[in-house]
């Protein structure tokens, strides 16, 4: 796709909720069984990267770094903003819950 013919986020996000719109439980079902798929492919493949001499810090910068750049492609710099501020807090705790060293 040129850049003149990409969808803006607001068109994004309309698609989005027209398929929403006909989401149902099979669905649901379906992707939950493609997303438990995908996960036992790619725990598998970690596993044996690991097993190859491969540390799991670099096994996981990588993944880290494949998930932000497909969020990033993806979402629109708000949602990719919020979701990185998301995985901050999650990981690091609010401000009332750090502790600095």
């Amino acid at each position: 796709m040129s850049n003149g013919d990409e969808m803006d986020s607001d068109s994004w996000r309309r698609l989005h909720r027209l398929y929403l719109s006909d989401y149902d439980e099979e669905d649901i079902k379906n992707d939950a069984y493609d997303i438990s798929y995908i996960h036992e492919e790619i725990i598998t493949k970690l596993g044996e990267l690991i097993k190859g001499g491969a540390t799991p810090m670099q096994v996981a910068g990588v993944c880290q770094a494949i998930a932000a750049q497909l969020y990033k492609k993806y979402l629109s710099t708000e949602e990719f903003v919020e979701l990185i501020d998301m995985v901050m807090e999650s990981a690091l705790g609010t401000e009332d819950n750090r502790v600095l060293h």
